[in-house]
């Protein structure tokens, strides 16, 4: 199942929490940042984006086929894996 934060910082740090084992797909800014990341990656950690993080939404599941398929169908293939936790 996919799972949507937007806007939704409570929400997106409970389903961090509840499952450690899943998946983060960011999609904003350039290429660069448009990254896949283990749930448990620091880099979405960081205290400097605490407040702000689902100001992008946030596209989630504990299945990693699912997301990238989602990532693939919103991005046409157009991301990358993060190389901090990948």
């Amino acid at each position: 199942m996919i799972y949507k934060f937007y806007k939704d910082e409570n929400g997106y740090e409970k389903w961090l929490l509840d499952n450690k084992p899943g998946y983060v797909f960011n999609h904003f800014g350039t290429a660069e940042m448009i990254k896949m990341h283990h749930a448990t990656c620091y880099t979405l950690h960081t205290s400097k984006h605490q407040g702000s993080r689902t100001n992008y939404e946030k596209i989630c599941s504990l299945d990693y086929k699912e997301l990238e398929q989602e990532a693939n169908r919103i991005t046409r293939n157009e991301w990358s894996k993060c190389k901090a936790c990948f």
